[in-house]
């Protein structure tokens, strides 16, 4: 890839700045105590039964921001155990998001890359509602100067979609794909989707194995320390 004439960054949030797995896991197992010990729900029966309103939710609003939503989630579990009330899906959500932020980190070289490429607008680009993107990029702290957030409530629709693309070329007021690139963790969604819209991208493969790539408008890289490497 040429980067003499970059004039932009776009960049996915979720696991791709910080660890998303640990996060998640720290921030439902919270929930599953706090469901234990003042509703009387089982540890076991609260995790099962949130997959299971967590998958309806996906089905029932695939492709758009709220199909993340955890309070459309805790809700989906109360509901389904009959013991809904609006106190208790706003403790879970709470106490879900509260634990899961704590725990937020960058990665290990995202504030270096991001120092590297202070001169150029990075526009970070993520599905999910705007206001926990927001508590999350708060958390984080990130070292660049010039930095904003495009998510996919703002765009109503969800990467792969084009339009979240377009519309992120219209957020930064420019109009050649070529001079952007897209770094992101998700192959299909947000490596693919960048990619078939004519935006190189760096997959951040997380020590995945190397994949055979065809489009040269994609590289793999393992992390945010070898991607340095193509900027400096």
């Amino acid at each position: 890839m040429n980067f003499k004439n970059l004039q932009a960054i776009l960049i996915d949030l979720d696991h791709t700045l910080y660890d998303y797995n640990v996060c998640h896991k720290s921030a439902l197992e919270k929930t599953s105590l706090f469901a234990e010990k003042k509703l009387n729900i089982s540890r076991d029966v609260f995790i099962e039964t949130y997959e299971q309103a967590r998958s309806k939710t996906n089905s029932a609003l695939k492709g758009t921001a709220s199909s993340h939503n955890r309070m459309l989630y805790f809700q989906g579990v109360l509901e389904i155990l009959n013991q809904w009330s609006p106190h208790s899906s706003l403790e879970l959500y709470e106490i879900y998001w509260s634990t899961y932020i704590d725990k937020m980190t960058p990665f290990q070289g995202v504030d270096q890359f991001l120092k590297q490429v202070a001169d150029l607008p990075v526009l970070i680009v993520t599905d999910l509602t705007s206001h926990i993107q927001h508590r999350k990029l708060a958390k984080l702290s990130l070292p660049h100067p010039k930095l904003n957030l495009l998510s996919s409530e703002e765009a109503g629709v969800e990467k792969p979609s084009h339009k979240i693309f377009s519309t992120a070329l219209q957020k930064m007021k420019l109009s050649d794909p070529e001079r952007l690139v897209m770094i992101g963790d998700n192959y299909k969604k947000d490596i693919l989707g960048a990619s078939n819209f004519g935006i190189p991208s760096f997959w951040i493969s997380h020590n995945k194995n190397k994949l055979e790539i065809q489009n040269p408008l994609i590289t793999q890289v393992e992390n945010f320390k070898n991607l340095l490497d193509f900027f400096i």
